[in-house]
Order: structure tokens, then C-alpha cells, then sequence
């Protein structure tokens, strides 16, 4: 078995930070932050670079044309009129 870490715990971890779990990235709004890595690393698959979560709305207008269609004048007045 192996003990049960707390959060504070596992940041310090030498075995997580030997194996380069942890990855600072850098938020727009927040900075450098800390995030986790994958769990399991395979000698023949790359690592995933890391990004933060995105910001709210910041995919609103993609989703809206690509996704469902809405032409970018329609985009527009709905944003004028605070709807998105």
C-alpha cells in the first residue's frame, strides 16, 4: 500500500515532481498557475502540452457560427443586445 496524500502533500511529492506532473501555464487573467498532468506517461507517446480551462465566452461567437450556423450579423445584434 502507500499512504494517502492531502493535496499540499502531493504538490511536495518527490515522486510527482520527479516524474514532471505538475506544469505551470500561463492563465491570461490568474498568471503562471500549477496544473496536473497526466497520470500515466508511455515512452511511446508524446506528452499533451497543457493549457488553462478557457475563458467564459471566450469560444461564444466559434460556437455560434461554426457550430450552429448563426451568420456573424446575427452574432453582432445579439451581442448588442446582451444576449451573448
Amino acid at each position: 500500500g502507500s499512504p494517502i496524500l492531502r493535496s499540499d502533500e502531493v504538490m511536495k511529492n518527490e515522486q510527482f515532481l520527479d516524474r514532471e506532473y505538475f506544469t505551470l501555464v500561463e492563465h491570461p487573467q490568474q498568471g503562471a498557475i500549477k496544473l496536473t498532468g497526466d497520470p500515466f506517461r508511455f515512452s511511446t507517446v508524446d506528452k499533451m502540452p497543457l493549457r488553462p480551462a478557457p475563458l467564459l465566452g471566450e469560444h461564444t461567437e466559434q460556437i455560434l457560427t461554426e457550430m450552429i450556423g448563426i451568420d456573424t450579423t446575427q452574432v453582432m445584434s445579439l451581442r448588442e443586445r446582451g444576449i451573448v
